[in-house]
């Protein structure tokens, strides 16, 4: 029973630790260009 419950949530811990490291990774690659005009959406 041990190895079932590990087993299962095995791909939810690696799913999780996927996308805090690509949001690391896009946080980190973004370059902020402030001579650009916002885009502004009206609804």
């Amino acid at each position: 029973m041990y190895h079932n419950t590990t087993a299962k949530f095995n791909a939810y811990y690696y799913a999780k630790e996927k996308i805090l490291e690509l949001e690391d990774e896009i946080e980190n690659e973004y370059q902020e260009d402030f001579s650009q005009v916002l885009p502004v959406f009206i609804p």
